[in-house]
């Protein structure tokens, strides 16, 4: 890759050792590596983990510290998201502890689905994800439509 965008798509099931570790596939892996160590980030509505490649981390900082400090909401999202945040580190065979903090709060269980959604991989534990997919496959094309998709 010549620059800092990727295209992180595709889903893909997999299971968690017994340690908490991840096999990342190699096409994701090796988009979220580019430029460094990814990022481990609890998402805003908590039902999954986003582990982000570190320019789309930068970028989310960025939105993030632009806040306004004398805003209340903004510094307590500010304060969670970092602080729940952790760098992803994957030994040779391309595992990655998932944080346990991260897990219980996503309620991730031992069997996953990795969810491409172009700038980050979301990690889902794999019920919520079919559970959130057959739901929302109902209301897939009137959001399309009025998002002009």
């Amino acid at each position: 890759m010549d620059d800092q965008r990727v295209d992180l798509k595709g889903t893909y099931e997999h299971l968690l050792d017994v340690k908490g570790r991840l096999t990342l596939p190699v096409p994701l892996r090796e988009q979220l590596m580019h430029g460094g160590a990814p990022t481990f980030s609890l998402a805003l509505d908590s039902r999954n983990i986003v582990l982000m490649p570190p320019a789309t981390w930068r970028q989310f900082v960025d939105r993030l510290n632009a806040l306004r400090r004398t805003d209340e909401k903004a510094e307590r999202v500010r304060r969670f998201i970092l602080s729940e945040a952790f760098d992803c580190h994957m030994d040779e065979q391309g595992r990655a502890l998932v944080p346990p903090k991260l897990r219980g709060f996503a309620g991730i269980g031992r069997e996953v689905t990795l969810a491409g959604r172009g700038d980050a991989v979301e990690i889902w534990d794999r019920a919520a994800w079919r559970a959130y997919i057959r739901e929302g496959r109902e209301s897939l094309v009137a959001d399309a439509r009025e998002l002009d998709l």
